[in-house]
């Protein structure tokens, strides 16, 4: 009988699919703008500038361990 190593499998394969999936997280939270016929970010008459995708702060989940 084979002695059972514990725990659940990686979730990932490899160290650069787990980077693939940060840097589009990172990219995901610049949102998108909306852009003119030139490539250039359409703004409001105040100087704002439009998003199609809103912006979002990154975040970080903590995790409470109890010792």
């Amino acid at each position: 009988m084979q002695k059972s190593k514990g725990g659940r499998p990686p979730k990932y394969r490899n160290k650069e699919e787990i980077e693939e999936l940060i840097e589009k997280y990172f990219k995901e939270c610049e949102g998108g703008l909306f852009v003119d016929d030139d490539d250039k970010p359409v703004v409001t008459e105040k100087g704002g500038i439009i998003y199609i995708v809103p912006p979002k702060p990154p975040t970080v989940t903590i995790i409470h361990m109890r010792y």
